[in-house]
């Protein structure tokens, strides 16, 4: 396993390493292997002062705690990222924890703050030119807007799939479709 390598790595290398490991665990349902190795990866962050990175991956561990059915843990996760990153200025990692609650919100059904969340995330995303983000906070708005009202949803749904399509987020693009069935 590569993480019982990772210490003959220089500092960064082997954050690097580790922040991959954890994202890859998650990513193929091993969310247990990915808590230790994000852990691992922050403290190797810490130990370089890069802030921007300990808040990219605080951002993920909110992701792998909603992951692993714990959504208040993700929340407060979630908020900790944005408290991180908010200091160091307009950052496409800013937006990415801006959509990342926004998504934690819609998902648990509190609209307002989906929406108060999700916009700052989309005007964000556009500025900074990152489509990734740009999709996903556009499905989160339109996810929550069709938690207040179905009718404006489908268009702004069908919009947000055009876009994420549009620039190869296919996986968004699906999670806008996905959303779209439960209308």
């Amino acid at each position: 396993r590569a993480a019982d390598f990772v210490d003959r790595l220089d500092v960064r290398e082997a954050a690097g390493v580790l922040e991959e490991l954890a994202t890859t665990a998650y990513l193929v349902g091993r969310v247990e292997d990915a808590f230790p190795a994000i852990a691992r990866a922050i403290a190797r962050y810490r130990e370089l002062g890069d802030q921007e990175s300990i808040g990219r991956c605080t951002r993920l561990v909110s992701r792998f705690y909603w992951f692993d059915g714990d959504g208040e843990i993700a929340r407060l996760k979630g908020h900790e990222a944005v408290a991180i990153l908010e200091p160091l200025g307009e950052s496409i990692e800013l937006a990415r924890a801006y959509s990342g609650l926004a998504h934690l919100a819609m998902l648990a059904e509190n609209c307002g703050e989906a929406l108060s969340r999700g916009k700052p995330a989309l005007e964000l995303a556009t500025r900074l030119g990152d489509d990734n983000t740009r999709s996903h906070a556009l499905v989160n708005l339109a996810s929550a807007r069709a938690q207040l009202d179905y009718r404006d949803a489908v268009p702004a749904l069908l919009e947000a799939h055009d876009f994420a399509a549009g620039v190869g987020e296919l996986h968004i693009a699906g999670r806008a479709l996905n959303n779209l069935a439960y209308i």
